[in-house]
C-alpha cells in the first residue's frame, strides 16, 4: 500500500490532491508524507555512501552547455532540508503524461528527488511477468538438457517472453532461417556431421 501511495504522490498530475479528492483522513495523508520523507532520507544516505566509495576520474577540460545552465532550473528555490515539502508545495503539472520521462530529465538536472522517484516509478505493477520468466527458464533447463550456456538460457527465456507479444518477433524471418539451415548440405569431418558454414557465421535476425 505504501509503494502505491508513493507512486501517486510522485506523479506530477496527482501528488496529495488525489488523496484529498478521495477523502482520505488527514492522518493517513500525513503518514504517507512521513514514510516518503523516511525513504528519501535513507535513499539520500545510501547515495552519498556509494558516491564516497566511487573513485572520481580526472576532471574534464571542457564543460557542456547543459552543465553551464543546469542551475537555472532551480533558480530562486530555497535550500530547504526537506525537498519533499518543496515538491508538494509546487503546482500540479497536468500536462505531464509520462512521469518516468519527466523524472529522467530532472535526474540529469540534479533534482534531489529524481533518483528516488525513478526507483518507485520503475517498480513492476505485479510479479506476474517475473514469475512467468522463471517458469519459462524452468521449462528450458531440463534434466536432459542441463548443459546449456548462460547465454543460451537467457536468450531462450527472453525470446519466449517476447513471443507472447504479437508482432514483436519477426516469425517469418525466423522460420526462413530454419528452412535455409535445413537445406544446407552436410559434410563429414572427423566422424562428426558439421554445417558447411561451421559455427563461424551465426545467423542474425534484427528485432525492431
Amino acid at each position: 500500500m505504501y509503494i502505491y501511495s508513493a507512486l501517486v504522490v510522485l506523479h506530477l498530475c496527482y501528488k496529495l490532491e488525489y488523496f484529498r479528492r478521495q477523502k482520505w483522513p488527514a492522518d493517513w495523508i500525513d503518514e504517507v508524507k512521513r514514510l516518503l520523507r523516511k525513504y528519501r532520507d535513507a535513499h539520500h544516505k545510501l547515495t552519498n555512501a556509494m558516491s564516497a566509495l566511487t573513485p572520481s576520474g580526472p576532471a574534464s577540460a571542457t564543460t557542456s552547455v547543459n552543465d553551464l545552465f543546469a542551475d537555472i532550473d532551480f533558480f530562486n528555490v530555497s535550500d530547504s532540508p526537506d525537498p519533499i515539502t518543496e515538491y508538494l508545495d509546487t503546482a500540479l503539472l497536468g500536462h505531464v503524461v509520462d512521469p518516468i520521462q519527466f523524472w529522467n530529465s530532472q535526474l540529469a538536472r540534479g533534482h534531489p528527488l529524481a533518483s528516488m522517484a525513478l526507483n518507485f516509478l520503475s517498480v513492476p505493477a505485479s510479479s506476474v511477468d517475473v514469475e512467468r520468466a522463471f517458469s519459462r527458464g524452468g521449462l528450458t533447463v531440463l534434466k536432459c538438457r542441463h548443459a546449456l550456456s548462460d547465454e543460451s538460457v537467457r536468450a531462450a527465456t527472453i525470446l519466449g517472453s517476447w513471443a507472447s507479444v504479437k508482432g514483436l518477433i519477426p516469425e517469418a524471418d525466423i522460420l526462413e532461417v530454419f528452412r535455409n539451415k535445413s537445406k544446407r548440405t552436410k559434410k563429414v569431418e572427423g566422424g562428426l556431421y558439421m554445417d558447411e558454414d561451421d559455427a563461424t557465421t551465426p545467423e542474425v535476425i534484427n528485432i525492431v
